[in-house]
């Protein structure tokens, strides 16, 4: 059974997991809050503080900015004050 790619208007997209086609308008909004719960999750593993954003064709829709790249830029500064006391 082959999909017909033109009647999939909606797409969500995890980072950390890809990209997920959907026909309907309702499906996709429930499929959007269901990443975002588990972005949110620290128990959702490989989905957990990832951004989560809703697509109609190619426009944003709706948007979750998760809070992995917060912590990555927060754990870079605390790295680079480190190595900056070292050199002190």
């Amino acid at each position: 059974m082959t999909t017909d790619n033109r009647k999939l208007k909606f797409t969500v997209v995890v980072a950390n997991v890809g990209n997920i086609p959907i026909a309907d308008k309702e499906q996709a909004v429930k499929c959007f809050n269901h990443y975002v719960k588990e972005s949110q999750n620290q128990e959702a593993g490989r989905c957990y503080g990832e951004d989560v954003t809703l697509f109609y064709y190619d426009e944003i829709v709706e948007e979750y900015i998760g809070t992995r790249m917060v912590t990555d830029v927060m754990n870079r500064e605390a790295v680079e004050a480190e190595l900056a006391l070292d050199k002190a």
